[in-house]
């Protein structure tokens, strides 16, 4: 059975009259790449923050492997929220062994070369960060949330404003270190198609609510023809057809659509059961444009 890595209890933050995040209710498994997808403004920084004890829950619970976390606790955590806190005048290697320092880790200089090379900087010797693009800034980032190799790390927006080869670079650093470190992944992005390369899979989150939590697979369903069924016993419905068929529910029941005659089967197997059905058509639509309907808080009908 695998392990759940993070979940959340109706986590809630509330800033004066504006509720930024409202019962928030997750899960992510141990191992994957969960992403985190929204629009901006939508509540994803404000729910890491939560997570990684930057901000108190107004209320709500937030455990890790289990155990919930509160401030006193050390977060087994590590994380890349809004810019990196860089020292500028510093070098990659001197900021990051500045950090294996602080957190006391042993041999930290060969730490530090360590996930230099693993951010693929291991080159820019004595260059001070200041000088740095964004995009090997980001990286200086992601190697400062990776010190002490945390079991679990959240990062906000790594791509944001990079451009191709360095929205690549990142991409691929990512699938490595959970290759070869099996580090969970908690990532926030309003690209979906860079999204969708990497994550296992997605909380679209829209005004600060949890709108839908989905599979690579349930997203891969997206983008095929689909045969939409509509009755006024679904619990029932979906109870029957999940028996023989991949079924999933976003607010109406949906099946891949193969063809006319599988049809006609479903709708009888409905009818032999006495569950009548008011509605059965095909539709298709592309899976980001699925995805920017949910993130608007919006069900796919």
């Amino acid at each position: 059975m695998t392990e759940i890595m993070l979940e959340t209890k109706d986590l809630t933050k509330q800033f004066g009259k504006v509720r930024s995040n409202d019962s928030i209710s997750l899960h992510i498994k141990q191992g994957e790449i969960y992403g985190l997808v929204g629009r901006n403004g939508a509540g994803k920084t404000t729910l890491m923050k939560m997570i990684c004890n930057m901000y108190t829950p107004t209320s709500g619970s937030v455990f890790i492997k289990g155990e919930e976390q509160r401030i006193s606790h050390h977060m087994p955590i590590g994380a890349l929220i809004e810019e990196p806190a860089l020292m500028p005048n510093l070098s990659a290697y001197e900021n990051i062994l500045t950090k294996c320092y602080l957190m006391n880790i042993r041999k930290p200089k060969t730490h530090a070369k360590e996930l230099l090379q693993y951010v693929k900087l291991e080159n820019t010797k004595r260059k001070r960060v200041k000088d740095f693009s964004l995009g090997m800034r980001q990286r200086v980032g992601i190697a400062l949330a990776l010190a002490g190799w945390p079991e679990f790390i959240l990062l906000d927006e790594p791509i944001n404003g990079l451009d191709p080869q360095g929205i690549l670079d990142i991409r691929d650093m990512i699938l490595k270190i959970r290759k070869e470190r099996n580090i969970t992944f908690m990532i926030s992005s309003h690209l979906l198609g860079e999204l969708q390369k990497i994550a296992d899979r997605f909380g679209i989150i829209a005004e600060g609510k949890l709108v839908k939590e989905l599979s690579a697979t349930d997203i891969a369903h997206m983008g095929k023809a689909r045969l939409f069924i509509r009755t006024k016993t679904p619990e029932k419905a979906m109870k029957l057809l999940k028996e023989s068929l991949p079924v999933f529910d976003n607010g109406l029941i949906q099946i891949p659509y193969e063809n006319d005659e599988k049809s006609y089967e479903i709708n009888k197997m409905l009818y032999k059961a006495q569950i009548p059905v008011d509605e059965l058509y095909i539709s298709s639509q592309k899976g980001e444009e699925l995805f920017l309907q949910l993130m608007g808080g919006e069900h796919y009908v």
